[in-house]
């Protein structure tokens, strides 16, 4: 089981500089205590969590999502924080510094499979190039949406991003 190794991983990387960022997924059991125990010791170690609606509620083991949004952020390192993947609404982010919320454009949803991976790599990507937290909400929104709303699947380009960037 990889969740065992975790820690260790985890913690070699923040040593090394490296800023870390998980998405955990469902697991395919659910949430359970014990699981979310396990989890919890390694995410003192995690800039960032990236999670939808469901997955934040099930692993802060909480009914509300600005509970949960609060709570899992307390637990990373600090230097990111909790950002909850809500859909056609948007998405919301809790960091020590601030709440953030980003509004989706409304869509035609054509296939929302691979939807929150997607969004990371748009969120993860403008991190990369060293802009705002509300930045990278935005370009993971963006991106997210015109994969959703693609077939096949299309993706923003460089330049859109650049350009949905300034017109903001």
């Amino acid at each position: 089981e990889l969740y065992a190794h975790y820690p260790a991983l985890l913690a070699t990387l923040q040593q090394r500089g490296f800023c870390v960022a998980v998405d955990t997924g469902w697991p395919p059991a659910g949430w359970s205590d014990a699981l979310r125990l396990q989890i919890a010791s390694w995410l003192a170690d995690c800039d960032w969590l990236l999670l939808n609606e469901v997955e934040a509620l099930g692993l802060a083991g909480a009914e509300l999502l600005e509970q949960s949004g609060k709570q899992l952020s307390a637990r990373l390192s600090g230097r990111g924080g909790c950002v909850i993947k809500c859909g056609a609404e948007g998405a919301r982010l809790w960091s020590a510094a601030s709440v953030q919320f980003a509004a989706a454009q409304p869509v035609t949803v054509v296939d929302t499979i691979g939807a929150g991976d997607s969004f990371n790599a748009g969120f993860l990507t403008a991190l990369l190039y060293q802009h705002s937290s509300h930045t990278a909400l935005r370009w993971g929104i963006d991106v997210a949406s015109q994969a959703i709303s693609s077939s096949p699947r299309r993706y923003p380009s460089w330049q859109q991003l650049q350009l949905s960037n300034e017109v903001r």
